[in-house]
């Protein structure tokens, strides 16, 4: 699940852990005894996959902003990596969507060093000194766009 535990994609989804694992098992069992494998899909088939992956990248990247275990308010390796898939995802299959989503990331992601003090406390964004706000990540948020011009949705 993205590198997340049970009860990380648990939180995530709103959900009991137990219902989560239920579902994990029953998603691998279903994989197993039909046979599908585990494989990229072809082009023609991302773009009808796309919410699903985006709302599982989103998930993970919500995780790690706003950890739901640990001491720490944020857990940088889920959303640096929550953020590269985007980045992947958008390079395959440019859709302002996506887009959209990896902009928000980068921007969010910009905050880490300024969400918590020494004593592990959150700092609400009133009071964050934005000395310490990742300014390349706030550029990058503001300068993602297509590669190439979008095709039109159909």
């Amino acid at each position: 699940m993205c590198g997340l535990t049970t009860e990380q994609g648990a939180s995530a989804l709103l959900q009991k852990p137990s219902t989560v694992a239920q579902r994990i098992v029953r998603a691998k069992r279903k994989s197993r005894d039909a046979g599908i494998p585990y494989e990229v899909p072809e082009p023609k088939e991302l773009p009808g996959r796309l919410q699903s992956v985006l709302k599982v990248i989103y998930l993970m990247f919500n995780e790690g902003y706003s950890a739901s275990d640990g001491e720490a308010v944020v857990n940088v390796s889920l959303t640096r990596e929550a953020v590269r898939l985007a980045r992947s995802l958008a390079d395959m299959v440019p859709d302002a969507e996506i887009y959209g989503v990896l902009a928000l990331m980068l921007r969010h992601d910009s905050l880490p060093q300024a969400r918590q003090d020494a004593n592990g406390d959150l700092i609400t964004l009133e009071e964050q000194d934005r000395t310490l706000w990742d300014q390349t990540q706030i550029k990058a948020g503001i300068e993602v766009r297509p590669v190439r011009e979008l095709p039109p949705k159909d």
